[in-house]
């Protein structure tokens, strides 16, 4: 699995604004069972998120995940229990103060 975040602090007049993107990315996994294997080809996951910067204490953000609603297995069992779908597009704001 692969894992990247960046952020990009915005300049000038969008100076309290933060921007950011990352993406999960799994290759091919599979399970083997007896004579079964269950398999998922590899996918990436993208998300996003936008923070805005209230005061010296207070941020506000929108985080986006799974943006493109791509649907894969977040586990690989057998083939008949197991395997759980992993989150759909989702989205949260959230309130973060630092004193």
């Amino acid at each position: 699995m692969l894992k990247v975040w960046g952020d990009y602090q915005l300049g000038g007049a969008l100076e309290r604004f933060t921007v950011g993107a990352g993406l999960n990315s799994q290759s091919e996994n599979f399970r083997t069972t007896g004579t079964t294997r269950v398999e998922q080809a590899g996918y990436t996951v993208w998300n996003g998120r936008v923070q805005y910067r209230i005061d010296p204490n207070w941020t506000v953000a929108l985080n986006g995940n799974n943006l493109f609603d791509k649907k894969y297995y977040a586990t690989i069992g057998a083939p008949a229990w197991g395997n759980f779908y992993g989150e759909p597009r989702n989205f949260m704001v959230t309130l973060q103060g630092a004193f």
